[in-house]
């Protein structure tokens, strides 16, 4: 029985047509260790008929970055931090791998061939596009506002050149997830502005892919019973 309540909540009622969850992983996010992992992969394995793991261990390399490690220092730590998610959870990993269709670590998105093309595009769209850019605006702000006090020792011209860069390489690699796996994305979080204006029709084609993601924001509350009933979603 998991400890943890899970509920889904999507603005796109077809998420629950999708039969692939997409189920993004941020490493050292409690949220995504032991029981809360658990709770939340008995969850998706009863909604949907297939889950990818994104494990975006190496897209952390920014923010090592930001905090002062050189390039390829930053690289191996995101590494690390993907090797030791993995080996933590390995136990929860095993017990759902019926389910599990990859296990897809960040480096598969930014070895992908067309990676680095719609990277580029981006870029492009960020300087032409004044909402693509009010939108990743709007989403650094968001992040800069929600960061510990603890963490204002990086400048914060660099820490928001880090949000931009960590955005940009997060939507280049989740418009290749989409056009992947036509999936629901699963995340305890609210969908992204930038995300979200991706998703407009006006979208160009050569960057169009995040469409196809339904964004599901799933809450977790701890069960007052171990023989609680178990939730709908």
């Amino acid at each position: 029985m998991s400890k943890y309540r899970i509920k889904g909540h999507g603005k796109n009622p077809l998420w629950r047509e999708k039969k692939i969850c997409e189920l993004g992983i941020s490493p050292g996010n409690d949220v995504h260790d032991g029981d809360k992992l658990f709770s939340t992969m008995e969850w998706a394995s009863r909604h949907f008929e297939e889950i990818v793991i994104t494990l975006s261990d190496t897209l952390y390399r920014h923010n090592f970055k930001a905090e002062g490690l050189t390039d390829i220092l930053a690289y191996k730590e995101g590494l690390h931090v993907g090797e030791k998610w993995l080996f933590k959870n390995r136990a929860i990993l095993e017990q759902f791998k019926p389910s599990i269709k990859n296990i897809d670590r960040w480096d598969k998105w930014l070895l992908h061939p067309d990676f680095t093309q719609i990277y580029n595009d981006l870029l492009l769209y960020d300087e032409s596009d004044e909402g693509f850019k009010a939108s990743i605006g709007s989403d650094i702000e968001n992040y800069i506002n929600r960061k510990d006090r603890n963490d204002g020792h990086i400048q914060e011209d660099i820490l928001r050149e880090n949000c931009r860069l960590f955005l940009l390489e997060e939507i280049a690699a989740y418009i290749l997830i989409g056009r992947t796996y036509n999936s629901a994305h699963i995340y305890p979080a609210h969908d992204m502005t930038t995300t979200k204006y991706m998703r407009l029709e006006k979208t160009p084609d050569n960057l169009k892919g995040i469409e196809k993601i339904a964004h599901v924001r799933i809450t977790l509350n701890r069960r007052s019973s171990a023989h609680a009933t178990e939730e709908a979603a």
